[in-house]
């Protein structure tokens, strides 16, 4: 409990660090959890994965953020075309009788793509950093809920740690986390519904190749697919709603 409560504020401080005071090392810092992420892809196939496909598979995969991040901006044909590609990435493995670890690299990369052209932006720093407050503080209510007073189990195959007690516990407590950071509702609506979503898609994809962590990374918490399972649809919404009210208003 101690090591998994070290760690996760380790990595928690780093984040928020990196939103707090932005500059060149926020990009690194962010780009480095994507590029695991690809490397801890690779654990969901349903086959035997050799080094060299889950290092090219991380390289290719990091080239091409890079390349996106310094030519993309932010149009409706390509926003279309990314969302497509979020769409195919979700489905397709949901869908599929396998699971196919380039689709989770790009489930992945599309939100974290998004989140790195946010920050360049000053004001978006600071929407950022609020929404990694509710999704994280979510999270941690919703298990110290359902370990201390958690009894049903809406799903003790997909994630047996998950309870209704424990959502509840966790709702209330991003209600008023959502008030007292003076953010809108929707904010709460997407982090409550999308963030235990994303949790039980990647739990779905873990328990089909009996993968209990997608690495070791995070001593006491497995690797970093396992701590932003909760990031990536949300994040998704939020810059869809955020690109809608901006682009589309009368």
């Amino acid at each position: 409990m101690i090591i998994r409560a070290i760690s996760g504020l380790f990595f928690v401080g780093l984040c928020l660090a990196s939103l707090l005071y932005p500059d060149w090392y926020s990009y690194l810092i962010f780009g480095f959890f994507l590029a695991i992420t690809f490397w801890e892809s690779a654990s969901f196939s349903s086959r035997a994965v050799g080094l060299f496909e889950r290092l090219s598979t991380t390289i290719v995969f990091s080239i091409c953020i890079v390349l996106a991040f310094f030519y993309w901006t932010p149009k409706d044909n390509a926003m279309s075309f990314m969302l497509l590609l979020f769409l195919l990435a979700v489905f397709g493995n949901l869908l599929g009788r396998k699971n196919r670890p380039w689709l989770l690299c790009l489930y992945f990369a599309i939100p974290f793509f998004l989140l790195m052209v946010e920050l360049r932006d000053l004001y978006e720093q600071k929407q950022v950093f609020m929404l990694f407050i509710l999704i994280w503080g979510f999270d941690v209510f919703s298990y110290l809920g359902g370990k201390f007073f958690g009894e049903t189990k809406p799903f003790p195959t997909l994630s047996p740690n998950k309870s209704l007690e424990g959502y509840a516990i966790g709702l209330v407590c991003l209600l008023g986390c959502t008030y007292l950071l003076e953010q809108p509702f929707w904010c709460t609506l997407i982090v409550a519904v999308l963030g235990s979503a994303g949790d039980l898609f990647i739990s779905f994809l873990k328990r089909r190749v009996g993968l209990k962590d997608s690495g070791k990374i995070m001593p006491g918490h497995g690797g970093l697919i396992d701590r932003f399972d909760s990031f990536t649809l949300t994040y998704l919404a939020y810059f869809l709603i955020k690109y809608a009210s901006t682009y589309y208003t009368y």
